[in-house]
């Protein structure tokens, strides 16, 4: 079987290690779609002057060639969407509508909905084509919410082979878009494995510290409960306990007023982008990642966790509590109850034997067991070949 499969950069550390597994399993092809003068993760700041680059021209994507088949990717470098661009946009589509006849996919595989401009190529290939929807419902926290609805609704109208993340989300998703339950197919995200090879560990080894640390990481958004995090960490440190810290990273906008909190004895806050090299070190360096959000649907930030088989807090929101399994690879408790988040940092913090029993089940679960990338791949293999019979 052959499948083309195109990805936006933002969302390549929830791709790598499924593109690797994939690759075991049939003829792959990878496009990227990016837009170099914004940040990105292949690391690509500089305008690409052709409609589609191959990934073995490219020296930036050189460093993922363990999980990319660099022969069969390629890279586009998308405009801004002004009229001006109009015309490059148009052979871009052209571009890739060649691609696809050359290698003749029989599944074009997308991570999300591809941006406005890819519509009449959306429209040509929607017999082909089955889309992975990280999202189901937009979380309160995403800007241009009229905009990607919009989107979503129109991608919608032409592509009818659907794959969700999680099951929770399941039927409000049906409902909001009119999607009927045959034509959703249910994969687990895994573990963005990627993140161990920025990972020394000679070098952290003897930067370990005794001092329990806590780790909150991610874009900084009202949705997050970061105010909660801070709360319960405040009612720790009152308590008479000090060999613990909170460091709170990412870039964006506070809500509140964080002065009070940088006085607190190991509140260390990082506010700005964090490259994936300084993330890695932050996850390995701590004992557990909290994620206390209002509300969620899949989380990148549990998957990274997990790479490393570090532990999460994190509350019943969303599809969290289908990736987490209470006291086994975590904690799951209610949104909002800073008590509840008190309570399950103490546990972990006073059980350090509850810990590695935690990442030893995350190991087994994410590496090697039901819920690795192996086994998603296997899955989606499945899943395709029976699309084919269907016809």
């Amino acid at each position: 079987m052959k499948i083309l499969y195109i990805v936006s950069s933002h969302m390549i550390d929830a791709s790598l290690s499924l593109i690797r597994s994939l690759s075991t399993y049939c003829d792959l092809y990878c496009l990227f779609e990016l837009r170099s003068y914004e940040p990105n993760k292949l690391g690509i700041n500089s305008r690409l002057r052709k409609n589609l680059t191959a990934g073995t021209e490219l020296v930036e994507i050189k460093q993922f060639e363990k999980y990319l088949p660099l022969h069969k990717t390629y890279v586009l470098d998308r405009p801004k969407s002004t009229p001006s661009h109009l015309f490059q946009l148009l052979q871009q589509q052209i571009a890739v509508c060649n691609l696809i006849h050359r290698i003749k996919p029989d599944v074009i595989f997308c991570f999300n909905e591809l941006p406005f401009e890819f519509g009449p190529f959306i429209m040509l290939n929607r017999k082909k084509i089955s889309m992975i929807i990280h999202d189901p419902i937009f979380h309160s926290g995403v800007s241009r919410l009229f905009c990607l609805n919009l989107l979503r609704r129109f991608t919608l109208l032409f592509v009818k082979k659907i794959v969700l993340l999680n099951d929770t989300q399941r039927t409000e998703f049906m409902d909001k878009y009119n999607i009927k339950e045959e034509q959703i197919y249910r994969i687990s995200l895994s573990v963005y494995e990627y993140l161990t090879n920025f990972i020394c560990e000679n070098v952290d080894r003897v930067i370990q510290e005794k001092t329990f640390k806590i780790l909150f990481f991610g874009r900084i958004t009202p949705y997050k409960g970061i105010n909660s995090l801070l709360d319960a960490y405040s009612s720790i440190v009152n308590s008479g306990i000090n060999d613990i810290e909170l460091t709170i990273a990412g870039s964006g906008s506070f809500d509140f007023d964080i002065s009070p909190y940088q006085k607190i004895k190991g509140v260390h806050f990082i506010n700005e982008y964090i490259p994936d090299q300084i993330l890695s070190h932050l996850i390995n360096r701590c004992d557990v990642v909290v994620c206390p959000y209002v509300d969620a649907t899949q989380s990148g930030v549990v998957m990274s966790a997990f790479a490393l088989c570090k532990p999460v807090i994190a509350t019943h929101v969303g599809g969290l509590a289908e990736m987490i399994t209470h006291e086994k690879t975590g904690l799951i408790i209610p949104p909002k109850d800073i008590t509840a988040l008190t309570n399950a940092i103490l546990l972990l913090y006073n059980n350090p034997e509850l810990l590695l029993q935690m990442s030893v089940h995350i190991k087994e679960e994410f590496y090697t067991g039901k819920n690795s990338w192996d086994m998603t791949a296997k899955n989606l293999i499945s899943y395709f070949q029976a699309l084919q019979i269907k016809g």
